[in-house]
C-alpha cells in the first residue's frame, strides 16, 4: 500500500529539482505526467511469513506463536554459591615449626548447594561458569594451595586448582584472587555415599611452598578461604526437579494478522487452530488454562474462549533421553466451531491474545526417583497455531496504515492539481480509497475522497476471478489541500473492502493481483530567487 503515496512524493521532489538560484521571475505552468505504474499482490498487504500456498493454489494466513515458553533457568537456577573455609592452629597446638613443601592444614568436607523449589540434582554437566576464590593469609611466608573437587570431573579428571600466595602478617593479611573455568565438567552431586543429592566432595591441603624459607606457624595465624561458584549455567541437569508451581496470570503474546484492520466485519468459512502443549523436559507436568482471550485494542471489544479445556488439567508427559537430546512430547487440543466459539473469538479481529494458565511440576512427586532431566535446549511452550484458508466474506472491511511525510516548499511548488489512478483489479474484492492528512501535533488538515470505487474483478458463478476490472480514481487539490500537504507529517490511508460476494464466502488465489497505474495533472508555481 506504500506505494499509493508514492504519487504525491514524485512530483514534488520533481518540482524541487525544477528549483535554480537564479534572478527573481516567477511564473505558473501545467504539467501532466505518469507517476508510477506498479501491481499489487496480497504480498503488499499480508507478510509472506504469514502466508501460505495451498495446493489449489489458494492462500491460507498462518500464525504459530508462543502464548507461554520457559526454559531451563526457570525450571532449575543455579544461584550462585559461596562457601568459607576457616583455617587455624587447634586450640592445643600453641605454634607449628615448617620446612619447606611441609604440610600446615588438610581439609576435606561435602559442601551442600541450596536450590530453590525443592529442586534435588544428582547430576550436573556445565555449560559455561567459574569459580572463583578469594584468600586472606596471615603466615609470613609463600604458601602453595591445592583445591580439589573429586566428583566434579572433565574428561574423566578431577577438577584441580593449584596455585602459590604471597607471605603475609597477622597485621597485614595479603588477599589473594584467583578464577578458574568450570565449563565442561560434570558435577556428581549425591554425596560421599552416592546415596543424596545437591553435594560435593571438596579437599583443600596448604603448604610452606617449596621455595620458601623454614618458619613458623603460631596460634594467630589465620587462613581464609572463599570459594563462589559464579554465574554457573548448566548444559544438562539431572535428578528430581521438586513439585513445582508457576502461576501465570496476564501473558500477552501480539497477533499480527488482522494489524492493520480497524472496523469492519469478516466472516472467515473455516478457522482451523490448534492449542498446542509441547514438552522437551523430563518432567510430567499438570496445566490448567484458566483464560485465554482474544483481544482487539482498536475497538476495545474482549472476546473470551470458551471450551472444555478452559479451567481444567490436562496431564503433559514426560520427554525422554536419548542421550543427546529430548524427545519431546506434545498434548494437542483443537479447537473449531462445534466444540468451541472459536470463530467469534477470531472474527474479533484480534491484535493480542491474553493467556491465564496453571503449571504444576512433577504433580505425582517423586515418581522418576530423581531421574527427572533437562537439557539447557529444553522448553516448555504452551503455542497457538492458527490457520486461516482465505475464504472469505468482507463487509466495509477497513485497513489503515500510517506513513510518515516529510516535504519542504522551496521557490518552486505544487499550487493545484488532480491525481488519476487507473486501477485493473485482479481481486475479487471492491475498494474504496481516502487519505488523511495530520500535522506534527496530530491533527486533522484535510482528507482526501475519490468519487469512484475500484470493483471488484469479474468473476464466475463461483466467484472465481475471470478477467480483471478497469476503475478510474480522481483525486483532486485545491490551493489549500495543496498548502496542507506541505504541512502534513504523517499521512494515514485508508481502504475499505467488500468482497464481490456478501452472501458467499470468496476464495483468494496466489496469482490475484491489481495493476496501478497513477497520472498527474499539475499546476506547478516557480519563483526563482
Amino acid at each position: 500500500m506504500k506505494h499509493k503515496i508514492v504519487f504525491f512524493i514524485t512530483i514534488l521532489l520533481f518540482a524541487n529539482a525544477c528549483n535554480k538560484e537564479r534572478g527573481k521571475p516567477e511564473w505558473e505552468t501545467d504539467i501532466l505526467a505518469p507517476v508510477i505504474n506498479t501491481s499489487f499482490t496480497l504480498s503488499n498487504i499480508i507478510p509472506d511469513s504469514l502466508q501460505q500456498t495451498n495446493p489449489d493454489n489458494t492462500i491460507s494466513l498462518v500464525f504459530d506463536n508462543s502464548i507461554y515458553k520457559f526454559n531451563l533457568d526457570t525450571l532449575v537456577s543455579l544461584p550462585d554459591t559461596t562457601f568459607i573455609d576457616t583455617f587455624k592452629l587447634p586450640v592445643f597446638v600453641s605454634m607449628l615449626n615448617v620446612t619447606p613443601g611441609q604440610t600446615i592444614f588438610t581439609k576435606t568436607e561435602e559442601n551442600k548447594i541450596n536450590i530453590s523449589g525443592g529442586v534435588e540434582l544428582t547430576r550436573i554437566i556445565i555449560e559455561s561458569g567459574k569459580i572463583k576464590f578469594k584468600i586472606r593469609n596471615t603466615i609470613n611466608q609463600k604458601t602453595t594451595y591445592k583445591y580439589t573437587m573429586p566428583t566434579a570431573t572433565l574428561n574423566g579428571v578431577p577438577f584441580s586448582a593449584q596455585f602459590d600466595v604471597p607471605a603475609g602478617t597477622i597485621a597485614n593479611p595479603i588477599t589473594y584472587n584467583g578464577v578458574f573455568d568450570l565449563s565442561g565438567y560434570t558435577f556428581d552431586l549425591r554425596g560421599a555415599n552416592q546415596n543424596s543429592f545437591n553435594k560435593y566432595n571438596i579437599s583443600v591441603e596448604i603448604k610452606l611452598a617449596n621455595d620458601a624459607q623454614a618458619t613458623t606457624v603460631v596460634q594467630a595465624d589465620r587462613v581464609f578461604i572463599e570459594s563462589t561458584f559464579d554465574v554457573v549455567r548448566p548444559a544438562y541437569v539431572k535428578g528430581y526437579f521438586g513439585n513445582q508451581q508457576i502461576n501465570i496470570t496476564n501473558q500477552s503474546t501480539g497477533f499480527d494478522i488482522f494489524k492493520k484492520i480497524i472496523s469492519g466485519t469478516l466472516d472467515i468459512n473455516t478457522i482451523d487452530v490448534k492449542l498446542k502443549l509441547i514438552n522437551a523436559f523430563g518432567i510430567d507436568a499438570k496445566a490448567v488454562l484458566n483464560q485465554l482471550q482474544s483481544v482487539n485494542t482498536d475497538n476495545s471489544s474482549t472476546v473470551n474462549l470458551i471450551h472444555s479445556v478452559i479451567g481444567n488439567s490436562v496431564n503433559i508427559n514426560r520427554a525422554s533421553d536419548n542421550g543427546q537430546s529430548a524427545n519431546v512430547t506434545e498434548y494437542n487440543i483443537q479447537l473449531n466451531e462445534q466444540n468451541s466459539n472459536i470463530d467469534v473469538f477470531i472474527e474479533n479481529l484480534p491484535d493480542k491474545f491474553n493467556a491465564a494458565l496453571n503449571l504444576q511440576i512433577n504433580p505425582q512427586g517423586n515418581t522418576s526417583l530423581h531421574n527427572d532431566f533437562a537439557y539447557n535446549t529444553g522448553f516448555f511452550d504452551a503455542r497457538l497455531l492458527v490457520k486461516l484458508p482465505l475464504s472469505l466474506i468482507a463487509s466495509n472491511l477497513q485497513l489503515a496504515d500510517t506513513f510518515n511525510v516529510n516535504l519542504s516548499q522551496t521557490g518552486t511548488y505544487l499550487k493545484k492539481g488532480t491525481f488519476t489512478i487507473y486501477a485493473n483489479n485482479g481481486f475479487p474484492l471492491s475498494a474504496q480509497l481516502q487519505m488523511h492528512l495530520v500535522d506534527a501535533n496530530g491533527q486533522l488538515l484535510a482528507q482526501l475522497f475519490s468519487d469512484n470505487t475500484i470493483h471488484s474483478a469479474y468473476t464466475n458463478s463461483n466467484h472465481i476471478v475471470t478477467a480483471l476490472r478497469q476503475s478510474v480514481l480522481k483525486f483532486s487539490l485545491n490551493e489549500n489541500q495543496m498548502q496542507h500537504l506541505y504541512d502534513t507529517q504523517k499521512m494515514v490511508l485508508k481502504v475499505v473492502f467488500n468482497t464481490s460476494s456478501q452472501s458467499q464466502h470468496v476464495d483468494l488465489y496466489g496469482n490475484y493481483k491489481m495493476d496501478i497505474k497513477m497520472t498527474s495533472d499539475v499546476k506547478l508555481h516557480i519563483r526563482l530567487n
